[in-house]
């Protein structure tokens, strides 16, 4: 077993021969973060070398990576943190309280979704989240002469941050799951007298209305 500590990912486009800019763009403010806690926490195994003719190699790599996403998920049914972080979007979305009206929704939903994530990566990195996503994968290399060797093939672990939109996802809401954010933060606010029922009841019927647009197409 190993454990690959590369906190740079400039270091891992450099060992595979690869461009930082071309498989891991740019997503979040702490996109670094995430890569660090991505390769600092990451377990591989290996098994020996197979060849049929000599000159085609595989090596199988198992690799065990932390599952953010997971995390992520954890975090958003976490009604305490979520009522916090929530609160500027909410404000920005129904106007007034301590937020100008000037305040960007966008913006702050933006800022949210980083809080998010970067609360997952703080629970991760301190060990308060522990879970584990399995990848199973393997090299496949040619001997192209006595010592020269091609790399033919890559684990997709490799290009996991580049692939499929896999930064997006991590913080990834769907409107359902926004609107019920929404109702909870609203109540809370309520509940503090922060904000009058009515219209809390007033910007939620609004909300069902728009989801209920999307859903129609």
């Amino acid at each position: 077993m190993s454990t690959l500590c590369l906190g740079d990912p400039n270091l891992v486009c450099e060992a595979f021969d690869v461009r930082y800019e071309e498989i891991l763009p740019q997503t979040y403010d702490c996109d670094d973060l995430v890569y660090a806690t991505l390769f600092k926490t990451m377990n591989y195994y290996y098994s020996a070398v197979v060849t049929s003719d000599y000159e085609d190699y595989t090596i199988d790599v198992t690799c065990k990576i932390p599952d953010i996403r997971g995390c992520v998920e954890e975090i958003l049914a976490d009604e305490t943190f979520m009522n916090d972080v929530c609160r500027p979007w909410f404000l920005a979305l129904i106007g007034g309280g301590d937020t100008s009206d000037l305040a960007d929704p966008d913006k702050e939903y933006s800022m949210m979704k980083e809080k998010i994530l970067l609360e997952a990566l703080d629970r991760i990195t301190s060990g308060e989240y522990t879970e584990k996503i399995i990848r199973t994968d393997y090299f496949s290399l040619h001997k192209n002469g006595l010592e020269d060797w091609l790399c033919t093939g890559f684990p997709d672990i490799i290009y996991i941050c580049g692939k499929d939109n896999f930064l997006f996802k991590l913080t990834y809401i769907d409107m359902i799951s926004e609107y019920y954010l929404l109702e909870q933060c609203g109540t809370d606010m309520v509940s503090k007298g922060e904000l009058e029922q009515e219209r809390l009841d007033a910007f939620l019927d609004q909300k069902r209305q728009e989801i209920t647009d999307a859903q129609q197409g």
